[in-house]
Order: C-alpha cells, then sequence, then structure tokens
C-alpha cells in the first residue's frame, strides 16, 4: 500500500498545474518491470464440513519483467481515454511455505505426531485487462487511474500431515485499480510509472482425503513501464 499512497500524492501534485491539452491518440507499446508483493492468506478445513482447523498468512515478493499495449483516444477537453492489455510471459516462483504443527495425520486420526507440511507455487500466465481514464496536464505529462481484470495461473505442489502429496493448477482472478502517471521523453517515447493493487478471489482445492484450503491473495504492485506511442 505504500506504492500506492506515493503515486496518489505525486499524481494530486500534478494536477495542481492542470491546463487544457490533447491527448498523444494512437496505438502504444512498452516494456514493463513490476515489482510485486504478493499478500496470502489460507485457511484448512481437515475434514471439508465447513470448520476452520488452520489458518496460515504469509508474503512473497518478486519483480518480473511484462509486455503492454493499448490505444489512447483523445475525449472532450483535457481527458483522454486508453484501453489496454499488459502480459507476462514469464513464471514467479514463490517461496516454499515450511511449518511444523501437531496435527492429526488424517481427518479421522486421534493421535497427534509432529509433522513439517511444505508447500510450493508456481505464477504462469498472468494477464491485465484494463481502461484508464486520463487527464493531460501537458503536452508531455499525463495523469490516469487505472480499473481492470486480471488473472495468472497458479501451480501448487503440498506435502502435508493431513493428505498425500499432491498438485492442484488453479486460475487467480480478480479487480486491478491503481494510479499512474506518464512522461513523454521525446515525441513518442514515454516512461510511465504505475502503483496498482490486484484483489485475487478466493481460490480453494480438495484432497483425496477431504482436507479443504482456501487461500485469499492480493497483490500489490508498483510498476515502470517504456515504450512509445504510433
Amino acid at each position: 500500500m505504500r506504492i500506492l499512497r506515493i503515486i496518489t500524492t505525486f499524481v494530486f501534485g500534478l494536477s495542481l498545474f492542470v491546463i487544457p491539452v490533447q491527448a498523444k491518440e494512437g496505438l502504444s507499446l512498452g516494456f514493463t518491470l513490476g515489482s510485486h508483493t504478493l499478500d496470502q492468506g489460507a485457511k484448512e478445513d481437515v475434514d471439508s464440513n465447513g470448520t476452520t482447523d488452520a489458518t496460515h498468512s504469509r508474503s512473497d515478493s518478486f519483480t518480473v519483467p511484462g509486455l503492454t499495449a493499448g490505444y489512447t483516444k483523445d475525449l472532450a477537453g483535457m481527458f483522454s481515454l486508453t484501453v489496454g492489455a499488459e502480459y507476462i510471459p514469464v513464471k514467479a516462483g514463490l517461496k516454499t511455505a515450511i511449518n511444523k504443527d501437531t496435527d492429526t495425520l488424517a481427518a479421522a486420526a486421534t493421535i497427534n505426531v509432529a509433522v513439517t507440511n511444505r508447500v510450493s507455487a508456481t505464477l504462469a500466465d498472468h494477464i491485465s485487462l484494463f481502461v484508464q481514464p486520463t487527464v493531460n496536464i501537458s503536452d508531455t505529462t499525463s495523469v490516469f487511474g487505472t480499473i481492470g481484470y486480471s488473472e495468472a495461473s497458479v501451480d501448487v505442489v503440498a506435502s502435508t500431515q493431513t493428505s498425500t502429496s499432491f498438485t492442484k493448477g488453479l486460475t487467480l482472478e480478480g479487480v486491478r485499480y491503481g494510479l499512474g502517471v506518464r512522461h513523454y521523453v521525446s515525441d513518442g517515447m514515454f516512461i510511465q510509472l504505475e502503483g496498482y493493487q490486484a484483489e485475487y478471489d478466493t481460490i480453494s482445492a480438495t484432497t483425496s482425503d477431504s482436507t479443504k484450503v482456501s487461500v485469499d491473495a492480493d497483490d500489490t504492485v508498483g510498476a515502470v513501464t517504456i515504450g512509445a506511442t504510433f
């Protein structure tokens, strides 16, 4: 959230100097480098009876490159609208979660044994679709808000004492929103700073012995894009 606060303060300061200008219309392509902080909260229901038997939380940080594309259309006065997409073609591996507890070896067992649980995950094929209402504050600088949809596939490999080892392929889906600023350093070339949050829907999986695990994840991102408008 600190990244979003910094971007918000910067955008507000720029907005104080608004003068009527037009957007740089056209297709934009760019290379993006994003610094991600993925916060995750997990709940474990050993026998899938609706009762939470254990909770876990963790946070992963990683930096990955992406590709962006968009089209900007000039609207009335100083306003414009960009419709675009971002694709992250590389995988991001999350650190293996390791914890020890004394839960029972199976849902029906009564003897507690200390066992180490290990869960790892890999994010891939991350894509976002978005619209960006924009205010052009000069011939070279604009500020914008972002609202859109984000999706990523996640492969989970787990070895826990309440179930046999398993691999699950799941999909993260959620809403993306944020603020940013774009500055043209030459006629068509620009640099863009954006802070955004992706709030994903809760995902869940049930193992062969009826252990249900649900995970709620949110991704806070600070991104730098270098690109060109044609």
